[in-house]
């Protein structure tokens, strides 16, 4: 059973009665799952809409990926039309300005990019929210944060590109910003005083580095995924006609504006901003250039200290998975289907006649529990969860049940789904699963197929697993595993 919108009653009592969890991974936890559990309920509502697949929100991460790939074929469209030079740059946006094709393909590159824009906002805070920043996931995060300044800065030399009259602030502003640093023998700012004055090799090389950046995105990407297993990149092709022919339609129906040509000698009274990109125009004027600069880095600096500054340090044992030698088996399982790559075969180091063991890497771990149920001799899995005592506990609270004339049905329900068994309720969640007998674990892929075996062969009539279909849980991918295990 997948599930994406239950909502916890936090008057109830958190936590697994008997066991020891691990320590809160980052400060200000409570707050953040309470924001995770927001967008947990919008996705379980807009799940009656339309399936999870189809939803650009629930897939902002895939989804911003093929917004970029529209943004970037629009682009190299709009060179069809498009001269990159000061004195017709505008002239030839101006002829295409409209419905015509050259003019679609304009709106569609400007659209594409602020929908990029958009959706990246939208998956850096669910991922903030489900605190997938601290720990081992702190590479992941502070790549992230880098993407969206790339992609914010190459917004912003496109809006420069067009040479109206937002595009004549966007100038200003960078050339005043550019002042401010003791590197320049004379002021740039002198250089844009008239319409003459106007540098045409620095026109060409802020469209150059329009055209160029995007090559970074790309190693920014490899950077971003590095840690990851079987990362999927794009969304399900249904979302993904839907987006073309969503931005098609507004290309088609909305020409994109286009104001007054730059004009050095005359001050706009008022010009198209588009807020996500041309901010800074505003904090320009607040703070001036050195405030501006503290403003931007600042702001910068801090997302990406973030880990840092609201993660806690753990040791790796106290959540961790660990490897118990004498049972492993060198099957290979729990490294095919571990999420975050953290798990490889190493030389045997106790004999026995097998070519290799599991090892886990804790730079790479974060404690999911996946590779606990792949793993059928139990040779590998938490410490602090590990699966023969607590099989053992859950068969006898099971029996017990039985004994007392319960329901022969048993739930597995994983605390993935609200953050951490540390945010759960058995009591809340014994009351929404009437009729079966309730049990918390990590994750649902903690489960054995083997655990499900014995207790259906014993006394259970049927074992339900509740797992987190999301693209942000703990777990990422890992929970996919259990219909494949189970079936």
């Amino acid at each position: 059973m997948d599930t994406s919108a239950f909502n916890a009653d936090d008057s109830a009592d958190p936590g697994v009665p008997g066991v020891k969890m691990p320590e809160e991974e980052v400060r200000l936890e409570e707050v953040l799952v309470k924001f995770n559990r927001a967008w947990t309920w919008l996705d379980g509502q807009l799940q009656k809409l339309c399936p999870k697949e189809l939803n650009p929100l629930a897939n902002s991460g895939r989804a911003a990926n093929f917004a970029l790939i529209q943004a970037v074929v629009t682009g190299v469209l709009m060179l069809l039309w498009y001269s990159p030079s000061v004195q017709f740059a505008y002239t030839s946006l101006e002829s295409i300005e409209g419905r015509s094709l050259g003019g679609i393909v304009r709106a569609a590159h400007r659209y594409s990019s602020d929908i990029l824009m958009l959706l990246l906002f939208v998956y850096a805070s669910r991922m903030f929210f489900s605190r997938k920043f601290a720990g081992a996931r702190w590479l992941p995060w502070v790549s992230g944060i880098g993407l969206i300044a790339l992609i914010w800065f190459i917004g912003w030399t496109g809006y420069w590109l067009v040479w109206d009259q937002p595009a004549q602030q966007v100038a200003l502003t960078s050339v005043n910003l550019l002042d401010t640093l003791p590197v320049w023998a004379e002021p740039l700012g002198r250089s844009f005083l008239a319409n003459r004055l106007v540098p045409s090799l620095l026109f060409f090389v802020i469209f150059f580095l329009h055209m160029l950046l995007p090559l970074g995105i790309a190693v920014g990407l490899v950077v971003h995924l590095l840690r990851l297993s079987r990362a999927k990149l794009l969304p399900d092709w249904r979302l993904s006609a839907a987006m073309t022919v969503a931005l098609m339609a507004a290309a088609t129906l909305i020409p994109a504006p286009l104001d007054e040509a730059a004009d050095m000698a005359v001050k706009a009274e008022g010009f198209t901003v588009d807020a996500w990109y041309m901010t800074p125009l505003a904090l320009g004027l607040r703070f001036q250039q050195t405030g501006l600069w503290l403003a931007i880095f600042g702001t910068l600096g801090l997302c990406m200290a973030i880990p840092w500054i609201l993660g806690r340090r753990r040791k790796p044992d106290t959540f961790q998975a660990e490897v118990e030698v004498s049972r492993c088996h060198s099957c290979s399982q729990c490294m095919n289907d571990c999420p975050f790559d953290a798990i490889s075969l190493v030389a045997r180091t106790d004999g026995k006649a097998f070519p290799s063991q599991a090892s886990v890497d804790p730079a790479k771990c974060v404690g999911c529990g996946v590779c606990n149920g792949s793993c059928d001799s139990a040779g590998i899995g938490l410490g602090w969860f590990n699966s023969l005592p607590e099989e053992a506990s859950i068969l006898s609270s099971f029996s017990n049940s039985l004994n007392q004339g319960a329901s022969p049905w048993i739930a597995f329900v994983p605390g993935d789904l609200e953050g951490g068994m540390t945010h759960m309720s058995a009591s809340v969640w014994k009351d929404r699963l009437t009729g079966y007998h309730v049990e918390i674990v990590p994750t649902a892929s903690w489960v054995r197929a083997s655990f499900v075996e014995q207790l259906l062969k014993d006394k259970a009539q049927g074992v339900l697993i509740i797992r987190d279909a999301r693209a942000e849980a703990i777990a990422r991918d890992g929970n996919q595993w259990v219909s494949d295990r189970l079936y």
